[in-house]
């Protein structure tokens, strides 16, 4: 295994270990309504302060890994799945963002109203996500 690719697959797994914690902290705000301020405050500050950063050294690594040549099969199905979780993760920052505007202004309706786009995209990245995943482990000859 080269170095970039250590370093994506490095990457990759810290992000999905960043979603796994941003999820339990999820469903606690959701278990328990009194958290929902916290939790927002708590997503905001690990997509800015730890996530984003993972997920560009995830876009760059999988740019550095991407041979435009074998783009059929299950390469391109594995370009396509990951690049779209990486987008709908990216386009999570905005409710995420704004959820936690709304905590700071005390706008509880708003903010469940975030968190519900904020559970869509995660239903919607962490499919394509797995389909990544399954689709490099077929590359790679894992399955």
């Amino acid at each position: 295994m080269g170095l970039n690719t250590f370093l994506h697959v490095l990457a990759v797994g810290l992000w999905g270990g960043c979603v796994a914690v941003e999820m339990l902290l999820e469903s606690s705000a959701r278990s328990d309504p009194g958290l929902r301020a916290q939790v927002a405050r708590y997503h905001d500050a690990i997509d800015r302060f730890i996530e984003i950063p993972i997920l560009i050294a995830v876009l760059a690594t999988g740019l550095l890994l991407l041979h435009l040549e074998l783009l059929h099969g299950w390469y391109l199905v594995l370009v396509a799945s990951g690049s779209t979780a990486v987008l709908v993760n990216f386009l999570c920052v905005i409710p995420v963002v704004r959820r936690k505007r709304a905590a700071d202004a005390g706008d509880m309706s708003q903010v469940d109203a975030e968190s519900r786009w904020i559970l869509r995209a995660f239903w919607t990245g962490a499919p394509a996500a797995s389909m990544a995943l399954f689709s490099a482990a077929v590359i790679r000859g894992w399955v």
